[in-house]
């Protein structure tokens, strides 16, 4: 194929498209991410074939990292059983969090943080958003990072701990720039993956930037950000034209394998993402949503197969999404969950038990009485 074009911009992506795509993977290993966008190959991150496990993403606000870093996580956690630790500066993941039944801890101060321990099994984030200025915000993502450092400290060197730290508007950081590049360098040898998200690349660090074996790069504006990337080895300068005309999801991506010293770049057509559907549930002024994956992990819990989740699933579907409760609880019954299944499963999902009791005894046409 032969494309003719007098547009600049467009040569110059067509120049890191022609860079080498990662071959096709069909063992399907890693986390999906999308398809590239010369070819449409599947890409899958394997962090275990790269030099390291970091990863570094750069965007301006809007560009799509955010939804990038959820999907990742999202996959890493479900995929590939990694416990996840998120920094969450503005509440931005808590959807996601709860979404994957983990647990939000909201801080103001100091004393408001968990004990490490509590924060390196499961999906867990910090939720500075209540913090009253960022300099406070920073004072605890600081206290955060020492306990990250010390916790990975303690362990033998070689240790798998599957861990996945997420750091958060990277670049509001400024005074913990050395903190941060000394968990990059150190966390690899513990089994410590950093994903580390910005917006604006001249206040993080090349330590930190150039010790991620994977980037992200999605649209960015500013000369200190682009020769950011181009000193940072994420970029080579003729490709910066690119960075700012990228679409919404859209992003090149740098990749440095083990035995390996030239990082392979490509573009991804757009993140493709993970399933983050929910399905709500209303009664009343009851409103409950809850994730694809908290109704599976309930119903597993309670000793149902696939398939009962499965019917489940449809039932919402046609219903596009969103079922009155007694509806739900009239589906329940009918596919031969007794009452006291039907109590466990409702109240596993969040809703009260008046709530519950209700919708039965509608269902059933006796009024409920206090």
């Amino acid at each position: 194929m032969i494309i003719k074009t007098d547009s600049k911009a467009v040569a110059l992506q067509l120049a890191v498209m022609d860079q080498s795509e990662p071959e096709a993977d069909l063992s399907c290993d890693g986390v999906y991410v999308g398809k590239t966008l010369r070819y449409r190959l599947p890409f899958f991150l394997d962090n275990t074939k790269l030099v390291n496990p970091h990863v570094s993403v750069v965007g301006m606000t809007g560009s799509g990292k955010t939804y990038l870093v959820k999907s990742l996580l999202a996959g890493l956690s479900v995929d590939r059983h990694y416990s996840v630790f998120i920094i969450d500066w503005n509440s931005e993941y808590s959807d996601m969090v709860e979404f994957l039944c983990g647990r939000v801890w909201k801080a103001v101060r100091a004393a408001d943080l968990p004990a490490i321990e509590h924060l390196v099994e499961g999906v867990n984030s910090v939720d500075l958003s209540a913090a009253p200025s960022d300099t406070e915000k920073a004072a605890l993502a600081g206290v955060m990072l020492s306990m990250v450092r010390k916790f990975i400290l303690s362990l033998r060197p070689g240790s798998d701990t599957k861990m996945v730290l997420v750091v958060d508007e990277a670049w509001k950081l400024a005074n913990l720039k050395q903190d941060l590049g000394k968990l990059f360098r150190e966390g690899r040898k513990f089994g410590l993956m950093v994903i580390a998200a910005t917006q604006l690349v001249g206040d993080v660090n090349n330590e930190v930037l150039s010790n991620a074996a994977c980037s992200f790069v999605f649209r960015l504006q500013g000369s200190d950000n682009l020769n950011g990337l181009v000193s940072s080895g994420l970029l080579e300068p003729g490709h910066t034209a690119v960075a700012q005309t990228l679409e919404r999801g859209s992003c090149i991506v740098s990749l440095i394998y083990r035995g390996g010293s030239a990082p392979r770049r490509f573009m991804l057509e757009h993140v493709h993402g993970f399933d983050f559907r929910t399905y709500t549930i209303r009664g009343g002024s009851m409103t409950v949503n809850v994730s694809v994956r908290k109704l599976g992990s309930v119903l597993g819990s309670m000793g149902f197969g696939g398939d009962a989740t499965m019917r489940i699933e449809r039932f919402f579907a046609e219903n596009s999404g969103g079922v009155d409760i007694a509806r739900l609880v009239g589906f329940l019954f009918g596919v031969g969950l007794g009452r006291a299944d039907v109590f466990t499963f409702l109240r596993a999902i969040g809703i009260k038990d008046r709530s519950i009791a209700v919708a039965i005894e509608a269902i059933r046409g006796v009024a409920f009485e206090e």
